[in-house]
């Protein structure tokens, strides 16, 4: 290679690299990637939730330019309007150490009672200053040096102050509604306060609440019926049926409760692999829904 392409591939790398990485701020966990900078124009493809892209500010325009890959890794391009760009912070050691002017780090501060606290993790989406989702992570005091609680990699939270108190709450994404749209609902609720000198962290509790049209679950537990052994349900994947299943036991439904303890060999689920990732925790959060 000639020294001039040398040089020109390393310009270009370095150009590349130096764009800041940014993940979408969206409480629907999708944004749409449009060719031009107004909803007028066409969609060039989605960016995901999670999903880390490129982006170029511009500080007069609404709508900034972005570079990411869909499905297929192929690259797409277009604009995105700038309130739903935010940067990337990557996922850190749990045991992270507090900001300070000598070592600062991207982490969320709180302030609880009289107290600082960070949270330093996997920040999904940065909802306002004081409520965050994130994955991951780790609370700690800054005065004392001290993990509060942790959090691990398979659990997303909404974390936020209310009335001088850290809530965390885990969430899960269930299919809800008419259109059965995944939807993020509150598992379970902990809270940590400070007083006397000490913080006190609340046991974590059951909080799932879930409401769905009786006609549309009964209608859709008849569909199933029809589809007993085939694993699927009018195209539906596995999860997706979990996932409907535990929508509809948690509204109540007591047909869909003993469905979703017998799915595995009602519709022919082999859960010596993949499928136990989703069906077990399905059911163990019916149980101890149940059990309330």
């Amino acid at each position: 290679m000639s020294k001039f392409l040398s040089i020109f591939f390393f310009s270009c790398f370095v150009q590349v690299v130096a764009q800041p990485v940014g993940i979408i701020n969206e409480s629907t966990g999708e944004v749409i990637v449009r060719s031009g900078r107004d909803i007028a124009f066409i969609i060039e493809g989605r960016i995901r939730e999670g999903q880390k892209f490129r982006y170029w500010p511009e500080e007069n325009q609404n709508w900034w330019y972005v570079e990411s890959l869909d499905r297929t890794d192929k690259v797409f391009q277009g604009f995105v309007p700038r309130t739903r760009i935010q940067p990337f912070y990557p996922e850190f050691d749990p045991f992270c150490e507090c900001q300070d002017a000598k070592d600062p780090k991207p982490v969320i501060q709180y302030s609880v009672g009289d107290r600082n606290v960070v949270i330093c993790g996997g920040l999904l989406q940065k909802r306002s200053q004081n409520d965050i989702i994130i994955r991951h992570f780790t609370v700690k005091d800054c005065s004392g040096d001290t993990t509060i609680v942790s959090y691990g990699p398979t659990e997303t939270c909404f974390a936020k102050v209310e009335n001088g108190d850290l809530l965390i709450e885990s969430v899960k994404k269930l299919p809800l509604g008419r259109h059965w749209v995944p939807t993020r609902i509150p598992v379970t609720q902990q809270k940590i306060t400070y007083s006397n000198g000490n913080f006190i962290v609340t046991p974590r509790e059951l909080v799932v609440r879930v409401m769905m049209p009786q006609l549309q679950v009964q209608l859709f537990l008849d569909e199933l019926e029809s589809k007993q052994g085939k694993g699927q349900v009018t195209g539906t994947n596995y999860k997706e049926i979990v996932d409907k299943l535990l929508t509809s036991a948690l509204s109540g439904n007591e047909n869909a409760q003993n469905l979703l303890r017998d799915a595995d060999d009602f519709f022919g689920f082999d859960l010596s692999n993949k499928y136990e990732r989703d069906y077990f925790p399905a059911l163990a959060l019916m149980e101890a829904w149940l059990k309330q």
